[in-house]
């Protein structure tokens, strides 16, 4: 149905915190419910292994994700502007605590 990958913070300005790298549904499956288990899985294991913040990325302009990720706590902190292929994306940094339920 979907995959989660996640693991300590990549980032440098967020050496601490532990990191969802990708969280991903199948796209007949999102809205069906599937992703809230999943995130929340994965949120249970980051905090066993000791992170009480979480960061992740997520595209800008994705507002579904944003929304969802804001129904889980998570706040914008920061706004990125990188080129991938020859074309600009902007990312939102995203952090929460990793014991903030959310939904």
């Amino acid at each position: 149905a979907g995959v989660s990958i996640f693991g300590p913070s990549l980032m440098p300005d967020y050496p601490k915190d532990g990191e969802i790298i990708a969280f991903c549904l199948r796209p007949e499956l999102i809205g069906s419910g599937y992703g809230h288990p999943l995130f929340m899985a994965t949120r249970r294991e980051l905090q066993r292994r000791g992170y009480g913040v979480l960061v992740l990325d997520v595209f800008s302009e994705n507002l579904r994700a944003v929304r969802f990720y804001a129904a889980h706590g998570f706040s914008k902190v920061l706004k990125k502007n990188v080129i991938l292929g020859g074309r600009p994306y902007s990312f939102d940094t995203m952090r929460t605590s990793a014991s903030q339920g959310g939904k």
